[in-house]
């Protein structure tokens, strides 16, 4: 997701780390690039949707595990978006307590 984000930001993963761990949203940089939030939301949905679809081309992926993944981030996109870390905030997933549910595909990172 970090990856898509700096792209539809047009940023370096590296730049968006960076103002993350300043203690910015994504909304926040979005805004700070020029960009609504209504439209930052939209390319990155797509964005994320297109990542998960390569995944689902390349067999990383069923198209049930896409469409269920893609839901949850589309449901949750503005909690995402908004979420102010910590400053210094090592960027680890909140969700992420364990191993993946069953049938779901481990972090590839």
């Amino acid at each position: 997701m970090l990856q898509s984000a700096a792209g539809v930001l047009g940023m370096e993963v590296s730049q968006l780390k960076g103002q993350l761990n300043s203690g910015k949203s994504l909304a926040q940089v979005a805004q700070e690039q020029g960009m609504s939030v209504e439209d930052f939301k939209a390319a990155l949905i797509a964005a994320v949707d297109a990542d998960l679809q390569a995944k689902v081309d390349e067999g990383k992926l069923t198209q049930e595990q896409k469409d269920r993944l893609l839901e949850a981030f589309t449901n949750n996109i503005d909690r995402i978006i908004n979420f102010v870390p910590e400053p210094g905030f090592p960027g680890r997933c909140q969700r992420h307590h364990g191993p993946p549910p069953e049938g779901e595909p481990a972090p590839e990172s």
